[in-house]
């Protein structure tokens, strides 16, 4: 990994480990600064200079699961349908967010008296949607696009709370709720493209 790489995971894990013991809006971004300095030899000034905020953190943390992510060699056969596809992706972020759990069950109380960190992590965990539908097979460009990616979001979000509650070591509980939110997203998609192909060709058959 390069120093870069390096210094977010170090800065993530030092953030997390904070956030379990006091929370999230507990510890100052100069005591995190500190902390990580401690394990670095960077000073706590250019510590805070590359996290300037704590929705940076979670932001970054977002990338590295991406990256994660796309590293596995993911085969998929012609017999997989794009719902399989997409549904293997999104658990296998959440494999790759396992060791951080306890961790993101007490952020993400914590968030609920935070909503500036919510909302300024929300582009970048749209972009990671968008690069599980890319990596899935689906494109996200045009008005369908936009609206699976969006729509993904809501899916992520909804499991996202169904995983972190499911103690279950087989994860029954967290692939159900997917496997259902999957199915509600494509009606829903569904209907929404059904008019918009009308739009696109008025003679298509009803």
């Amino acid at each position: 990994m390069t120093v870069v790489e390096d210094l977010d995971k170090i800065i993530i894990e030092t953030a997390f480990n904070l956030a379990l013991e006091n929370g999230w809006r507990a510890f100052s971004l100069s005591q995190l600064a500190h902390e990580v300095a401690e394990k670095t030899s960077m000073s706590p000034m250019l510590v805070r200079a590359h996290c300037p905020a704590k929705a940076a953190i979670l932001s970054t943390f977002e990338r590295h699961i991406d990256s994660l992510v796309l590293a596995e060699e993911i085969q998929f056969t012609e017999q997989d349908t794009a719902r399989d596809r997409i549904f293997e992706m999104l658990m296998l972020r959440l494999e790759a967010m396992q060791e951080y759990k306890p961790a993101l069950a007490r952020i993400s109380r914590d968030l609920a008296l935070d909503p500036f960190s919510v909302l300024t992590n929300g582009p970048t965990l749209l972009l990671s949607m968008s690069k599980m539908l890319n990596a899935s097979g689906h494109s996200t460009t045009g008005l369908v696009g936009v609206a699976e990616t969006h729509g993904l979001l809501i899916i992520w979000l909804s499991t996202f709370r169904t995983w972190l509650a499911d103690n279950n070591p087989d994860q029954s509980l967290t692939m159900a709720t997917l496997d259902k939110n999957l199915r509600r997203g494509k009606r829903f998609l569904n209907r929404f493209k059904a008019p918009l192909s009308f739009k696109l060709n008025p003679m298509a058959k009803t």
